[in-house]
């Protein structure tokens, strides 16, 4: 069976007048390690970002607060901490554009670490500091506004509960004063790692446990509870091997999503991406859909934009970007068809941690990179639209694989045609493509000549490949394709 991949040029002339949304990459840090973990646009359309910082602050390591304009230029960074350790890893701005994060710290509160939920201003200053937790180490890692002003926290308990670890879900009221919390979990290792607040008013969390099901390498766990955190279902989720989930959504047709890594369903004994959808009035699995690879990649974040496709990122060894590992972008349609795949990195090692969808119906994400001249690792975000096309860079980043490009691929996976559409093609010298196998054979490559390329690939079977294109030798994109005869 033949199949022919259509390579179509857009050009600016005669695209519709319209305001392009903003688009942008770039990377901010010092001289020691720096991460964001969440990001969130912000009521005049900048962007928000918690993480951690060892380069800035009082401590070894300290939350940080990192505000952006619509374009990327950094407004203010703060931190808060003490003489230890403090991570952010969830930020939400409130109606009054004050911000709270919520993490964890090992320099103040009763135990070994403590959940630490801070409230600041629109300026970054400190307006109240919480400490939750008992005598032992508690971790929070998500973090959500609730329908009466409130906040609910998700994450993992040893001070409290059943096992060595528990899974542990605090609701506060809107001064950050606990009103109730709630522990879950068997007599192995538990763990909450993002929660949601769903449309009926009650909560559900994911993560994996130890004590159910398979105790030796853990199955993706999901919970359901009211509004008061008791449990209304409980569902696991995995094989003979790891499987996770990392991040918890509810989508447009009232599911829940859940995003994670799988090793029980790999085909060649890695971990691939997985992609977990559960009806939320009785747990039952809707969907479940792993992306066929041969290296290790995962689902750390996963967004669902208005029109209804879904985005999801993470950490990837299939980019082929970089020697180690890059940070990873997946887009498909609402109903799970696999729509774009891009990878972003360098050298060394780079990882996404969170996207969310931005006004202008793109994204933006973040995580950390090791490349571009970081001294250890710095803070990476990207701004991209609709299709997932990130612009050029504003600081820091000069290496000229990554560009102003903009790819739509459909259908994808393909049985007898993909079409390629590519945006402002007339920026480009001399455009090449290049067809790889997953394990960076090239299969085919040609000098791309006019705005119509047919490529009859006859002899390649079925499977996963990379669509790399280059101008002036130089790579400006990577894109997966998966090939279905």
């Amino acid at each position: 069976m033949k199949l022919y991949i259509h390579i179509l040029f857009l050009l600016a002339g005669l695209m519709v007048s319209a305001q392009a949304p903003r688009k942008f990459y770039t990377r901010f840090g010092g001289n020691g390690y720096d991460v964001g973990y969440d990001v969130k646009q912000t009521l005049d359309n900048g962007y928000i970002i918690t993480g951690s910082t060892s380069s800035f602050g009082q401590g070894n390591t300290d939350m940080y607060l990192v505000k952006l304009d619509s374009v990327g230029n950094k407004k203010f960074e703060t931190s808060f901490g003490g003489y230890s350790n403090e991570i952010g890893k969830s930020v939400i701005q409130l109606i009054d554009s004050s911000y709270v994060i919520v993490g964890y710290t090992s320099s103040i509160g009763i135990g070994g670490y403590d959940i630490f939920l801070v409230k600041a201003d629109k300026n970054g200053n400190s307006l109240w500091q919480k400490t939750i937790g008992g005598t032992e180490w508690d971790f929070a890692y998500s973090l959500q506004q609730t329908s009466d002003g409130g906040f609910i926290i998700g994450g993992t308990t040893y001070s409290f509960g059943y096992g060595n670890a528990d899974g542990y879900v605090v609701k506060t009221d809107a001064t950050g004063n606990v009103t109730w919390s709630k522990t879950y979990g068997g007599a192995n290792d538990d763990e909450f790692k993002s929660v949601v607040q769903t449309a009926d008013g009650g909560y559900a969390l994911t993560g994996y446990t130890k004590s159910y099901n398979d105790i030796d390498s853990g199955d993706v766990w999901v919970f359901k509870l009211n509004t008061l955190g008791d449990s209304t279902w409980c569902k696991f989720y995995g094989g003979s091997k790891e499987d996770f989930g990392n991040h918890i959504t509810q989508i447009q047709n009232t599911n829940v999503l859940i995003a994670g890594g799988t090793n029980s369903e790999s085909v060649s004994g890695n971990q691939e991406t997985l992609l977990l959808a559960l009806d939320n009035s009785n747990g039952a699995v809707m969907l479940h859909y792993s992306d066929p690879s041969t290296q290790n990649e995962y689902y750390n974040h996963v967004t669902q934009a208005l029109k209804g496709n879904i985005v999801a990122c993470g950490k990837t060894n299939n980019g082929g970007a970089g020697t180690q590992y890059d940070g990873i972008v997946d887009m498909y349609t609402s109903t799970y068809g696999f729509l774009y795949f891009f990878s972003v990195g360098s050298l060394f090692d780079e990882e996404l941690y969170s996207i969310s969808n931005t006004r202008d119906k793109g994204y933006v994400a973040v995580g950390k990179t090791t490349s571009y001249g970081a001294a250890l690792d710095d803070i990476l975000i990207f701004k991209m639209d609709s299709l997932g096309s990130y612009g050029p860079n504003l600081t820091s980043i000069n290496d000229s694989w990554i560009a102003d490009l903009s790819v739509t691929i459909f259908p994808n996976p393909a049985d007898n045609e993909v079409n390629i559409l590519i945006t402002e093609f007339s920026q480009y010298k001399n455009l090449k493509f290049s067809l790889n196998s997953i394990n960076g054979t090239s299969v085919l490559g040609s000098k791309i000549v006019s705005d119509k390329t047919y490529i009859n690939t006859t002899e390649i079977s079925s499977g996963l490949y990379f669509l790399q294109l280059f101008d002036e030798n130089k790579l400006i994109n990577t894109t997966k394709i998966s090939v279905v005869k």
